[in-house]
Order: C-alpha cells, then sequence, then structure tokens
C-alpha cells in the first residue's frame, strides 16, 4: 500500500521505491494537514500503516479549521505518545531536536467562521 503525505522530512539518504522516486521509504517525520474529507482516514487507516514504517519517528497532524496540532512520536520501545499542541505551545520534534511555535505555523492563516 502506498499512500502520500502532505510533508515529509528524511534524515539520511532518500530511498526511493521506484524508478520515478516519488514513492519514500524512509521517512522520519510526516506531515498530513487534516481536510473534513480524509480527516478519519488520516486518524486510522493511513496512521496505522504509517506505524509500521520501521524509519518513521513522528506523525503530525495539522487541523486546518482551528490552531491545533496533534503530535505522535515513537518511543524506543516502539510505543507510540500522543501530544496535542494549541496556541502558545512549541510543536517539539524531537527526532530533529527542533520545535517551532504554532504561532508561526500558522502565521496568516484565516480560520472560517463558525
Amino acid at each position: 500500500m502506498y499512500v502520500y503525505p502532505d510533508l515529509s522530512i528524511v534524515c539520511g539518504k532518500i530511498l526511493a521505491g521506484d524508478e520515478m522516486q516519488d514513492i519514500l521509504l524512509n521517512p522520519a517525520i510526516l506531515f498530513e494537514i487534516l481536510s473534513p474529507s480524509t480527516e478519519n482516514y488520516d486518524r486510522g487507516p493511513k496512521l496505522q500503516h504509517y506505524r509500521g514504517i520501521d524509519s518513521l519517528k513522528e506523525y503530525i497532524l495539522i487541523d486546518q479549521n482551528q490552531a491545533r496540532i496533534e503530535h505522535y512520536a515513537r518511543q524506543a520501545d516502539n510505543t507510540w505518545v500522543f501530544r496535542d499542541y494549541y496556541p502558545g505551545d512549541s510543536l517539539h520534534m524531537p527526532s530533529i531536536d527542533l520545535s517551532v511555535p504554532l504561532d508561526r505555523i500558522y502565521e496568516g492563516v484565516e480560520f472560517p467562521q463558525k
């Protein structure tokens, strides 16, 4: 099964699964921008599939309707830890030792009126 995330981060050499090099075999971090049509799939079957990728350390879901990020991080014992991030927080990605403020991620974004 091949699925395509919205954004990928690779640490080291890229390993591609085909001649066109559009199938990434060794992502370290995968990002999905949640939309109403894909939200359930991104949180369910796609997440289950991604967790089977040995190189994957983090899976990040970015909400497009509010400033909120869901972060799954693989631990040394192969369990996954979940955390929500909200305005005022900084998204910390331990596998690449990088933190980015949510205010920066959502800078210039106008959310739909409820």
